[in-house]
């Protein structure tokens, strides 16, 4: 494909520079008619070719970029954690330090999910254990996957 993409732009090349330097008159416009047929053939090669049944088409090989799923793996865990974590400091008055456990399918699901409170804010201590069962049960009815509340 690259050698006739090549042949492409030599031909027209050349054509324009004919062009140019072509003398006026009946042996001028013999000559552009030949670069015009040239040209001609040059697009028209690939269908001989085809009809003679040497053209092949090889099967492209495609890939995963694992490196890049990765990345983007990695930013969408730190991206979810720091949401959680926003939304439990204003839910509940909590800090929390999240930790995030995504797959690296096409919608980067969510697995599994870690809280760690690491202050309870102002909230009594006798409603510790309350606020514990309902921010477990919240993100888990939000993101349908295994949480743990420590």
């Amino acid at each position: 494909m690259k050698a006739y993409i090549l042949s492409i732009a030599g031909i027209i090349l050349l054509s324009a520079l004919v062009t140019v330097i072509a003398p006026g008159g009946t042996m001028g416009k013999f000559v552009k008619g030949v670069m015009k047929l040239l040209c001609l053939l040059v697009f028209l090669a690939p269908l001989t070719a085809l009809a003679k049944g040497e053209w092949e088409f090889a099967p492209a090989a495609i890939a995963t970029d694992e490196s890049y799923l990765q990345s983007c793996e990695e930013l969408c865990e730190q991206k979810e954690g720091e949401s959680i974590a926003g939304y439990l400091s204003e839910q509940y008055g909590v800090n929390t330090r999240v930790e995030v456990d995504c797959d690296a399918d096409s919608a980067f699901s969510v697995k599994n999910i870690s809280i760690i409170i690491e202050d309870f804010g102002i909230n009594p201590p006798e409603n510790h254990i309350d606020i514990i069962v309902r921010i477990e049960n919240e993100v888990k009815s939000r993101y349908c996957c295994g949480v743990e509340v420590e």
